[in-house]
């Protein structure tokens, strides 16, 4: 399995930007069609989603085209320690190679059938429902926002968010 190429997905944020003005979302593609998902942080860069995507863009044709997606340790020697950075931290970078790991991690869980949770090492012997990270909207915080939807995991599923920026 070798990695094939990327696309991003910027997300705005409504107000009050709850973890964030932009969210930016990366899906890795494979060769044999496994696809794994990712997000960069974006509270530690200067730079706006837009301009972050290119830069995704180059860093996965530059270096990880090819790139065998269960090599995650050679992923960060080959884009991070080899290039010069192992002695500072530049953290535009580190947030890139944060969101591609991800990916990664999601694309070997994919391709093996196993929940990311399970992965990571972790059971949970009582499944909760997800949330995302900022505390579900109960029913009379929601309408007190103006909020329309019910959050369920990151407010809406990730295929929800993309298309709903597409619209």
């Amino acid at each position: 399995m070798k990695i094939t190429g990327v696309e991003t997905f910027p997300i705005e944020v409504p107000p009050p930007h709850k973890g964030g003005r932009f969210w930016l979302f990366l899906r890795l593609d494979t060769d044999t069609g496994v696809t794994g998902y990712g997000e960069v942080m974006l509270l530690a860069s200067a730079f706006r989603p837009s301009v972050m995507a290119v830069l995704i863009e180059d860093v996965v044709r530059g270096h990880l085209v090819g790139h065998d997606p269960y090599e995650i340790e050679l992923l960060y020697e080959k884009l991070y320690a080899r290039a010069g950075y192992s002695h500072y931290p530049e953290q535009t970078k580190l947030a890139i190679i944060s969101g591609l790991e991800m990916a990664c991690w999601d694309i070997v869980g994919r391709a093996a059938l196993i929940r990311s949770h399970v992965l990571g090492g972790a059971s949970i012997a009582t499944p909760r429902p997800p949330r995302d990270g900022f505390g579900c909207l109960d029913g009379q915080r929601r309408a007190r926002l103006g909020a329309r939807r019910k959050c369920s995991a990151v407010s809406m599923s990730l295929a929800e968010a993309v298309s709903s920026t597409r619209r």
